[in-house]
């Protein structure tokens, strides 16, 4: 009974201490050159590909859902772009942005909003 209660408190502690290690933090799909940072659950979920050319400056969205609107937040949080899209695929050309913060949402299928983020230094 000795031996039962040490393995079953073994256990116990093993398990108490893995969960505290435990990151719940989301991990983010980064391209460095651009400070790009994406939700790897959602873009894994929504089978979104993203390529970025940095010898043009093509930043690329693909998914097999609908990317219905696209919106471009600047780093006040001010709409710089809404505008619908209604494909699969869309190249946003990085040099067209001024310097700064943006926060970029595809919504896909005209409900499902994926939040990504990245900067541009000029």
């Amino acid at each position: 009974m000795k031996n039962l209660t040490k393995v079953l408190f073994c256990v116990f502690f093993s398990f108490s201490i893995s969960l505290m290690w435990a990151n719940n933090e989301p991990a983010f799909f980064e391209i460095e050159s651009i400070n790009f940072k994406m939700n790897v659950e959602l873009m894994n979920s929504h089978l979104i590909e993203i390529d970025f050319q940095e010898k043009n400056g093509n930043l690329s969205f693909a998914s097999p859902k609908e990317i219905t609107f696209l919106r471009v937040l600047n780093g006040d949080n001010e709409i710089e772009y809404q505008l619908p899209i209604f494909s699969n695929n869309i190249i946003l050309d990085v040099k067209d942005f001024q310097k700064g913060n943006y926060q970029v949402v595809l919504i896909l299928d005209g409900e499902i909003m994926i939040p990504s983020s990245f900067s541009v230094k000029k």
